[in-house]
């Protein structure tokens, strides 16, 4: 089925008002998509971000664990001590991921 039958039967300038109206309507749809894209990179790029400094800080508390553990079983008097650093080295990772977070939602 045709819309030329019904296109001809229509006023000239009733038709081009409809297809200036259907053109407007493509392009709002175009920006939309566009729009809807843009934030979406946008939103992909701050996720991965947020996940390799957390990896890294999730890296470096491993190694602090492990470098702890291994320094106790070597010196068993300072376990005390090693225990309070790692704690505070950790604290310190930790608040480097809040902070990047944080940041990183008003990007």
């Amino acid at each position: 089925m045709s819309l030329t039958r019904y296109v001809s039967e229509v006023p000239t300038r009733e038709a081009r008002n409809f297809s200036r109206g259907l053109e407007h309507l493509n392009m709002t749809n175009r920006f939309s998509m566009a729009k809807i894209d843009a934030v979406a990179v946008k939103r992909t790029a701050i996720v991965d971000g947020v996940v390799l400094v957390a990896k890294r800080g999730m890296e470096g508390v491993g190694l602090l664990s492990q470098l702890e553990q291994q320094m106790s079983a070597m010196i068993p008097g300072s376990t005390n001590r090693l225990a309070f650093i790692a704690d505070r080295a950790v604290l310190a990772v930790g608040d480097v991921v809040s902070d990047t977070v944080r940041e990183m939602r008003y990007l």
